[in-house]
């Protein structure tokens, strides 16, 4: 496992270079995520993204690297409760970039960091940064609001929740069955 205070950051899994760029870490989430590809084209998106100077020769192994480095060198946990989505990072974007300029004054159009750095420095932004404020209102259990208050509270959930795409088939159904 790796451990960030004791270890390099690294620019390698198993002896195969991988682009390490934040920037590279929020494009392979994003491409992993869009229903516009099948699996199979996800999987080769995101190692041409990670292993951008030859994949591993297995597919367990380019497999085992791709979560690796996703995961920060860390074991996965295995995921409790909801599986609903808290973030974005393309919906989010300008949260995350002004969330890091005011907690750590940093620049995101400017500086590039090692996506485990970036992550680390993530999950530390100040509690009333813009991201995690949203990320808040996501999470926030309506279960005991009532009336107004209830009605506000998804009025702000809805605005800071990107509307749902549909693949090409989703919309010539719902397309179809409009018409």
């Amino acid at each position: 496992m790796y451990n960030m205070l004791l270890d390099r950051l690294p620019t390698d899994y198993n002896g195969y270079l991988i682009r390490t760029s934040f920037r590279i870490g929020m494009q392979i989430c994003m491409c992993l995520k869009d229903d516009n590809y099948t699996e199979e084209e996800k999987l080769g998106i995101a190692f041409d993204l990670l292993y951008g100077y030859g994949v591993p020769n297995t597919l367990e192994e380019a497999m085992d690297g791709l979560s690796w480095f996703l995961s920060c060198g860390q074991k996965q946990k295995k995921q409790s409760g909801s599986n609903k989505e808290l973030f974005y990072w393309d919906f989010d974007n300008a949260r995350i970039f002004s969330s890091f300029m005011s907690t750590y004054g940093i620049d995101l159009t400017k500086e590039d960091m090692h996506w485990f750095k970036f992550i680390a420095m993530i999950g530390s932004l100040r509690k009333d940064s813009a991201f995690n404020s949203a990320v808040e209102i996501r999470s926030y259990d309506m279960r005991d609001l009532k009336g107004k208050a209830r009605t506000e509270m998804q009025k702000m959930k809805n605005d800071l929740t990107p509307e749902r795409e549909y693949t090409e088939e989703e919309q010539r159904v719902i397309d179809e069955f409009n018409a």
